[in-house]
């Protein structure tokens, strides 16, 4: 069997920059029409997707091995953003907008699910049924935004459009991360529950506004401490920072409970066994304050059910923690009065 020419590089660009993925329309402009898109496929260079659109993922890796900008990044990135471009191509990428997990996915905002649907809308609201599981929104975007080449809603219709079909955990996640990496502004989370309030869906949701904090730094210390709060161990404060008799701070905390006894018990929650190991850093804080014991937990440990039972830590009113030297001092907990629990800012993301 002959084998076919390779996909022309032009061609492999604009799949570089769509998760792998073509539409017929550029395979087309580019010389790659019906028949060669056949031979194409049965050389194993190139799949069908959906209706229109191909995977050109072998191509690119017959190509240039490593070529594709997502290698090396967390695959379920790469797969959330793909059913993003999916929906897009789909739909056409001159009047597809990205909407509602998919839109979030391509904002680069953390704690969806693994795997997501495609879904967009079109520009003017109409309907159209592409097949391959699309869901198409028949919704006129009021506010449409460019990330690279997609064009994907505003990201407080975005949230309001994905929280309401997202289990608590994932809702809160999302909405953690959107206010962490400034994805909305200062008063982003209230928009969402403004724009959803008496819609479908925004009676189940009520109750998780008030558990948002943009200090999480990753969708696994918020569900971290979603879990303790279940299990009536809500964490005092997060990213407490951790100081010596100077008050030089040596290491931050993920979550802290201030204990009986004065010492802050620390969680540190970390996203891969590769830092599930306390860092240098961690180890001297350890060292020079004798203060806090951590408890760490990696993406890698196996994810209790809830968190174990015990007691609640007492208030901290006047919580001390003593020096290397024995010496008992206050600690303050990121410019909150020293030893009061700050109430959750869920617009303070990280700085």
């Amino acid at each position: 069997m002959r084998r076919p020419a390779p996909v022309p590089d032009r061609l492999l660009a604009h799949a570089e920059l769509q998760e792998a993925l073509l539409d017929a329309q550029q395979c087309d402009a580019a010389g790659v029409g019906p028949a060669r898109r056949a031979a194409l496929r049965r050389a194993g260079l190139l799949a069908t997707v959906v209706r229109g659109v191909h995977d050109a993922a072998p191509a690119l890796d017959a190509a240039a091995c490593g070529r594709a900008p997502w290698a090396g990044h967390d695959p379920d990135d790469h797969r959330r953003r793909r059913a993003a471009w999916i929906a897009l191509l789909a739909l056409g990428r001159e009047h597809a907008v990205a909407t509602g997990a998919c839109a979030l996915a391509l904002l680069g905002v953390q704690g969806l699910p693994r795997s997501i649907r495609p879904e967009g809308a079109l520009r003017d609201g109409s309907h159209r049924t592409p097949g391959g599981g699309v869901r198409v929104r028949c919704v006129v975007p009021d506010r449409v935004e460019r990330v690279g080449r997609a064009r994907v809603v505003d990201p407080v219709t975005a949230l309001a459009q994905a929280v309401v079909e997202l289990g608590r955990d994932h809702a809160v996640a999302v909405l953690d991360s959107a206010v962490q990496r400034h994805v909305i502004g200062p008063d982003g989370v209230d928009d969402v529950a403004r724009l959803l309030h008496g819609r479908r869906g925004s009676r189940r949701v009520a109750e998780w506004w008030d558990l948002v904090d943009g200090r999480a730094q990753s969708p696994l210390e918020t569900r971290a401490r979603l879990q303790c709060r279940d299990a009536g161990l809500a964490p005092h404060d997060l990213q407490v920072p951790v100081k010596d008799a100077d008050g030089r701070v040596l290491a931050r905390g993920d979550l802290g409970w201030w204990l009986a006894d004065g010492r802050l018990l620390v969680a540190e929650i970390d996203g891969s066994a590769r830092t599930a190991r306390p860092t240098r850093c961690t180890t001297t804080a350890r060292a020079r304050t004798r203060s806090w014991p951590p408890v760490r937990s990696s993406s890698a440990s196996r994810p209790p059910t809830s968190a174990p039972a015990a007691s609640r830590p007492p208030s901290p009113a006047t919580s001390t923690v003593p020096d290397a030297g024995m010496q008992r001092r206050r600690v303050d907990s990121g410019g909150s009065a020293a030893g009061d629990a700050p109430r959750p800012a869920r617009w303070a993301g990280a700085t």
